[in-house]
């Protein structure tokens, strides 16, 4: 059984450069690459550390007015009400590749400039944390040339940043005004603006902090500040220990560039940033092809004012009650979001789905080299099927007859997916459970089910029909349950029979091992993520099966408690089996607790 489909990774692929990109792709998919981001290439030389101090403006921008204030812990200590207005510069360059072999080909990339005022204003305090209203009231945003006044007006809202005092981003309130576009580029814009700053910093200290891509780990150091009142550090990020579109095994990746700030402690807030970040990911799509993604994000922010405004009014409600979305979930479109809808209509005014289908036959026809571009035919695709239902049955019956072929099935699966609306599900399962239709077929869209984030009670019906008879798992319903695995993670609705997705999962337990699948039982568990599952795990870490262990230490991969830890620790270090210790190794090494380096350094000896 091939559990880890070509179909599951191009669908995540997809996903990845939605939220890597930040939304980008979301708001100029349609639009040819704009000129103003230098090449990739340049980085090599432009990030050499200097020999010298780093330089920065006068730290005393003219116009502002000084705040005198009670001071509070931390270097983010401005009281309530200070509001901070700053000229900003922001771009953004998003480059896809795709490689086989030795051989590397670019593909297609997007670019995107925004400019305006960008004003932070301190709207509550409380042991710990900091709630910030950011808002870009005259952002113009730009790309091939063109203004995009439309899609700016969906970012001038404000929205409400909750952060601790050390400058860790805990979460966003976003207005309705703002599209998945808008949320996935602002939050993603303000992660990068989020210089962490302990207390009992030193001249350098390491974190590790969470943006919208993931958790990474970024080492600080203090520069040399060119006044007696500020601060000036350099981040410059290490790498990423999980990425929340990769559950199972982080993907190959490298950070490049660094960041710098300044901190004005008569102020108690940041003055200056420049940000200059890559982000290079590798991902495998099938056999020695891989896909590149590449973003690249530069961001100028200069201090032009502050002064003191009322915070009554800015909220009507208590602002620790707003609704904030975690720095790290995926952000969906609302289906139901006129604002989107009308959006994607007018982008996707005369563009047809035999157009589409036409435009990624001819792509995919290129070869491997250009399967790449397909992916941004495929955002076109799922905003099609979003807003034109009708599209969905026609398409549904192309695939069920072959008359599209399998590549571009893929690919469609994954648009579905990613429309995620209950019509495009309904076709996603219809395909699944239609025996007349090719395994390929069936086995591409179980796969791009992994990528549904608000399933229906039927898709979950039509999953647990795939795995009814354990003792003839294959690759559609092995795929199948590993899929049930993600949704009963990603939704705890009770479905028709009262149960949640992971009651049943949970129930599945007897067949399993009656039918000889508690190995592939075990990897749908571990795909929930649940804190639920350590209980039903733990006995199959002592499975006389080796294989068992194995299954069993990654099931308890994205669990966060201290007993999975101990329990994958303990694999680690005195397992029998030298394949059950080098996965609970790897396994430690995904997880990237802090006191995991002491048991990875005993293996280095031991091992």
């Amino acid at each position: 059984m091939n559990t880890a489909s070509d179909t599951r990774r191009l669908s995540r692929l997809l996903a990845l450069g939605l939220i890597l990109a930040l939304g980008v792709l979301a708001a100029v998919t349609m639009l040819p690459s704009a000129p103003g981001v230098r090449d990739h290439a340049e980085a090599d030389t432009e990030f050499t550390e200097a020999a010298v101090p780093l330089a920065f403006p006068p730290s005393a921008p003219s116009g502002r007015t000084a705040l005198a204030a009670t001071r509070h812990a931390g270097v983010y200590h401005a009281p309530v009400g200070s509001r901070f207005v700053f000229d900003l510069d922001y771009r953004i360059g998003i480059d896809m590749s795709a490689t086989k072999g030795n051989d590397t080909a670019p593909t297609s990339g997007q670019k995107l400039h925004g400019r305006g005022q960008l004003e932070l204003t301190v709207a509550a305090r409380r042991p710990g944390e900091i709630l910030v209203m950011a808002q870009l009231p005259d952002l113009t945003l730009e790309a091939a040339g063109s203004n995009l006044d439309e899609t700016a007006a969906g970012w001038r809202a404000p929205l409400f940043v909750k952060m601790t005092e050390d400058g860790r981003p805990l979460g966003h309130a976003f207005d309705a005004q703002h599209d998945v576009g808008a949320r996935n580029m602002l939050r993603g814009l303000l992660c990068l603006l989020a210089f962490v700053v302990p207390p009992d910093a030193g001249d350098q200290w390491e974190v590790e902090s969470t943006d919208d891509t993931g958790t990474f780990v970024a080492q600080y150091r203090l520069l040399t500040a060119s006044g007696a009142h500020t601060m000036a550090l350099q981040r410059t990020r290490d790498r990423y220990l999980t990425m929340t579109r990769f559950p199972d095994e982080t993907p190959e990746h490298t950070l490049g560039g660094r960041a710098c700030a300044r901190i004005d402690d008569r102020l108690g807030w940041l003055s200056h940033a420049d940000v200059d970040e890559i982000c290079d990911v590798v991902i495998p799509i099938v056999h020695d092809t891989n896909a590149f993604l590449s973003v690249r994000t530069k961001i100028s922010l200069e201090l032009t004012g502050a002064d003191r405004v009322a915070v009554e009014g800015l909220v009507q409600e208590n602002p620790w009650d707003l609704p904030f979305v975690a720095v790290f979930t995926a952000i969906q479109s609302d289906n139901g979001d006129a604002g989107r809808i009308a959006s994607l209509t007018r982008k996707l005014d005369g563009v047809t789905l035999h157009g589409l289908l036409s435009e990624l036959q001819a792509v995919l026809a290129a070869g491997e080299a250009s399967r790449a571009k397909a992916l941004s035919i495929c955002v076109k695709l799922a905003g099609l099927l979003t807003i034109k239902p009708e599209a969905i049955g026609t398409l549904l019956d192309l695939i069920r007859a072959n008359g599209i072929g399998v590549d571009v099935a893929m690919y469609c699966h994954a648009a579905l997916a990613q429309a995620g609306t209950p019509a495009a599900q309904t076709a996603l399962t219809a395909i699944l459970a239609d025996p007349s239709v090719p395994m390929v077929i069936r086995r591409s869209a179980a796969g791009a089910i992994y990528d549904i984030e608000a399933p229906t009670d039927s898709v979950f019906d039509v999953l647990s029909a795939q795995v009814r008879d354990m003792h003839a798992l294959n690759e559609v319903s092995g795929n199948s349950l590993l899929a049930f695995g993600v949704l009963a993670g990603r939704s705890d609705a009770r479905l028709g029979d009262g149960r949640t997705g992971l009651d049943r999962l949970l129930a599945m337990e007897t067949s399993a091992r009656n039918a000889g699948a508690t190995e592939a039982w075990l990897d749908a568990l571990g795909n929930s993520r649940q804190p639920a599952i350590l209980d039903r795990v733990m006995p199959y870490l002592d499975d006389s099966d080796a294989r068992v262990r194995q299954r069993a230490v990654v099931a308890l991969r994205g669990i966060d408690t201290p007993g999975a830890a101990a329990a994958i620790e303990h694999r680690a270090m005195h397992d029998a089996d030298l394949q059950v210790r080098i996965r609970a190794v790897r396994v430690l090494g995904v997880r990237g607790e802090a006191h995991a380096s002491t048991t990875l350094t005993r293996l280095a000896v031991q091992d």
